[in-house]
């Protein structure tokens, strides 16, 4: 008589074979190619899903959506100028690359033993 665990876990598998064939089918994934070994990641989408996202950008982006380039300046639907949101993108940035220099300094300070001599003196 066969165990009913063994069924149970057949049982499971076949179950959870089934749902990932559905998955597969009906969001374009490739979760079985994926357990086969065949794909790096199982949530690749087909080329047809891919154009199909890459047409709606394309439309969102059109004139017909609010989006204009007609001075050479793009503005957005709410009236964001590109070339304004570019700057601040690119202050941005600069803020962030000097937090992080400044962070690497106070670890490179907090680290050093001198630091943890002084902490220790500064308790007793």
């Amino acid at each position: 008589m066969i165990d009913y665990k063994v069924i149970l876990i057949l049982t499971s598998l076949v179950a959870l074979y089934l749902s990932l064939r559905i998955l597969d089918k009906k969001y374009q994934t490739s979760f079985i190619a994926w357990f086969n070994g065949e794909v790096s990641t199982p949530l690749k989408r087909s080329i047809s899903a891919s154009t199909e996202s890459s047409a709606y950008f394309d439309h969102m982006f059109s004139s017909e959506s609010g989006y204009s380039e007609s001075d050479g300046s793009s503005t957005f639907p709410d009236g964001t100028k590109a070339d304004s949101l570019f700057k601040e993108n690119q202050i941005l940035k600069k803020e962030m690359n000097s937090l992080r220099e400044r962070i690497v300094i106070l670890e490179r300070i907090v680290t050093e033993p001198r630091y943890e001599l002084e902490r220790e003196i500064s308790k007793l």
